[in-house]
């Protein structure tokens, strides 16, 4: 009989402490291994706000988007081009052997543009002969960025002067060509050879030598043109019989800022 008694208050007492813990707030449980929860009753509250379909916009709706996406093209296995992101012709090239990219560089890029151009010479000195080139450009932000070579088989000087203040008169106008021949682009300069000598303006650039190549034809040396304003080239002879060879190269590019 005692036993019996003890056994019923035993289970009032567990009872009692699974209502207790029933009615708390929050349960702790500490779970291992894999929890079946197929069979679950009963409603689970989300929090205010929270989307509850899988499909969260509906069809035919619109993205706002402000400043600037920049998307790139994602490529796995063996490629040798990646997708043109540009443009039909822009794209990026992989040589198959070394499989490093293949790039030109900007100036290489405006010859097959059409927008690179040159003037190739040459003028026969005496001793103490001279050859002055006026060139001029137009007063907006189509740049010219120039470089030259020069050359003579015997004692030359010659000067670059910006801005000259007098001078520069009479001559022959001289063609401008383009390099690449297939372009029908003409070049924004004006050149003039056989002027009369400048006067005034600022030397931006000088040379003298006997029988030697000069000039700035690498591009790390190359000058860009000031819009709007007027240039002379200068060459004077030291020798007679004297050959000066001059070839300018330059590219005609829109200043972005």
């Amino acid at each position: 009989m005692v036993k019996r008694i003890l056994t019923v208050l035993v289970c009032l007492m567990l009872c009692g402490q699974a209502e207790a813990l029933v009615r708390k707030d929050r349960v702790r449980a500490v779970q291992s291994g894999t929890w079946d929860i197929d069979d679950i009753t009963g409603t689970i509250s989300l929090p205010t706000g929270a989307a509850t379909s899988a499909k969260q916009l509906a069809d035919g709706h619109s993205v706002a988007q402000s400043g600037t996406w920049t998307t790139q093209s994602v490529q796995s296995g063996d490629w040798t081009t990646i997708a043109k992101p540009y443009g039909p012709y822009d794209y990026f090239a992989q040589d198959a052997s070394t499989e490093a990219t293949i790039t030109i560089d900007y100036a290489h890029h405006e010859v097959h543009s059409g927008s690179h151009f040159y003037l190739e010479g040459y003028a026969l000195l005496g001793n103490g002969g001279s050859l002055y080139i006026k060139l001029v450009t137009p007063d907006n932000a189509e740049w010219a960025h120039f470089t030259w070579d020069i050359a003579s088989n015997g004692i030359l000087i010659t000067t670059l002067v910006e801005a000259p203040t007098g001078g520069l008169a009479d001559g022959s106008p001289v063609t401008i060509l383009n390099n690449n021949r297939n372009s029908d682009h003409a070049s924004v300069l004006t050149i003039t050879s056989g002027v009369t000598a400048p006067t005034g303006g600022t030397i931006i650039a000088q040379g003298s030598w006997g029988s030697k190549a000069g000039g700035q034809h690498s591009r790390d040396n190359e000058i860009i043109l000031k819009q709007g304003t007027t240039y002379a080239r200068t060459f004077l002879s030291g020798s007679a019989s004297n050959y000066v060879n001059f070839k300018a190269s330059w590219y005609e590019h829109t200043d972005k800022n």
